[in-house]
């Protein structure tokens, strides 16, 4: 049965506690509440948005503080390996597993059962190929790869976490990256660092100059313990909040002021600081960007010598993408003549492709063919298990099958599919460094 309950939307918050009492005395019926249509006055309207404002944070804070209470530097949890599991992970049979256990030391009880955490795994790995740790030599430079597309709703930050995870736990090198997230919503901070607190440097503290140094402290110092730890060995995130889009304002401000000194004002060398500082602790960046060409986006693109475009499978994302490239044509006449040298890869990357769906398939197909030398050779597809894992702000790479709460088989299915794209983007990573030293 089912209890309906008329509203004016201009009442709702007051009838708030009303509302609760009802739910809490009707558990026999489903209460379905209608807010019908009344004319607001602008002090009433504001109203509302506070209070929409103010119920969506105390609804994210909730989340938040379920996902905050692991033992990762994050506030998360550190992925933990059953024994199939972790003899996949290092190669090894069950038998040289509990050996290397006990050489190490490695308490690998839970209960009766065989649980070890991903720091377990990173010690066996690093006791059993040393030198698989060494990926890049003095003379190679960092790679940073911008993740871009104009287009909102890309996947660019599923892009962004799902391959820096997958660079530093599914490859045998296991590559130092770091997350810089350069889109004020701040989605990619919230996946690996939601913990983030008042007292935490972001990128845009650094980039506005938001800070003072302590005596003796240097910007790179600075820039470096900026750069937080996550739940994932070896992956690092440096974070941004919504407030740090005035950098916009920012850099408006500091062209304008430039300009009137008759001097060219440069928009990436704020950001081109931070890289510097930081890029000598790390083998990949990786650069979420926001859906506009602002001066973080242009930027990115400038400090960036690889770009990686999501595109999903749909004729209105083609469309756009198609307008994006020829902006992007115009725009990087503009970076170019900035001085960059040009990028060592361009990826065109299909996302969110439904393997079920003749249409997204199709249009899949036709943007690789389109993109010819420059597209994955495989999609990001479509998976129930990345939306599971997204809601409690974990990557497909965060959580092995043993602890996923969910069907088991779908989150090996699109672990095994995306790794195939974390290989393909590992082996640019080492032609590049290869070329380098030619």
């Amino acid at each position: 049965m089912f209890l309906v309950l008329e509203l004016h939307q201009k009442n709702i918050a007051n009838h708030y506690a009303m509302v609760e009492t009802i739910c809490n005395i009707n558990t026999k019926h489903s209460v379905i509440f209608i807010a019908t249509g009344c004319h607001m006055n602008s002090e009433e309207t504001l109203a509302v948005f506070e209070r929409l404002a103010e119920d969506s944070q105390k609804s994210l804070k909730v989340d938040r503080n379920k996902i905050t209470v692991g033992d990762a530097p994050n506030g998360k949890y550190f992925r933990t390996y059953n024994q199939r599991e972790a003899c996949d992970a290092t190669e090894l049979n069950h038998r040289q597993m509990i050996k290397t256990i006990d050489d190490l030391s490695i308490d690998s009880t839970d209960g009766r059962k065989f649980c070890i955490d991903i720091n377990d795994v990173e010690k066996i790995r690093e006791h059993l190929f040393v030198d698989e740790r060494l990926v890049r030599t003095t003379f190679n430079k960092a790679i940073i790869v911008a993740i871009s597309n104009l287009k909102g709703g890309t996947g660019k930050t599923t892009v962004t976490t799902t391959f820096s995870t997958g660079l530093c736990t599914e490859t045998q090198k296991r590559y130092r990256v770091l997350v810089i997230d350069l889109d004020p919503q701040g989605t990619a901070s919230m996946y690996l660092k939601p913990n983030i607190s008042d007292d935490d440097f972001t990128v845009g503290d650094l980039l506005i100059g938001n800070y003072a140094l302590d005596e003796g402290e240097t910007f790179e110092e600075l820039a470096k313990a900026t750069c937080y730890p996550t739940n994932t060995p070896d992956l690092h995130v440096m974070p941004i909040r919504p407030s740090d889009r005035n950098y916009e304002v920012v850099s408006k401000k500091k062209q304008n002021n430039e300009e009137e000194k008759g001097r060219e004002f440069i928009v990436y060398e704020d950001l081109k600081k931070i890289i510097d500082a930081v890029s000598d602790d790390f083998d990949v960046i990786m650069l979420d960007t926001p859906p506009n060409f602002g001066a973080l986006t242009i930027s990115a693109h400038y400090v960036a010598n690889s770009l990686i475009v999501p595109v999903l499978p749909s004729q209105n994302d083609r469309d756009s993408t198609s307008k994006y490239f020829d902006f992007l044509t115009e725009a990087y006449k503009v970076i170019q003549l900035l001085g960059h040298k040009g990028y060592d890869s361009v990826n065109v990357l299909p996302t969110a492709v439904d393997i079920h769906s003749n249409a997204q398939t199709s249009i899949a197909s036709k943007v690789r063919i389109a993109s010819s030398n420059n597209c994955f050779s495989v999609d990001f597809l479509e998976s129930e298990a990345i939306k599971n894992c997204a809601e409690k702000q974990n990557t497909i790479f965060d959580q092995s099958a043993s602890e996923y709460d969910a069907t088991r088989s779908s989150l090996k299915s699109i672990q095994n599919s995306t790794r195939t794209l974390i290989f393909a983007l590992e082996a640019q990573i080492q032609q590049i460094w290869r070329e380098e030293l030619k």
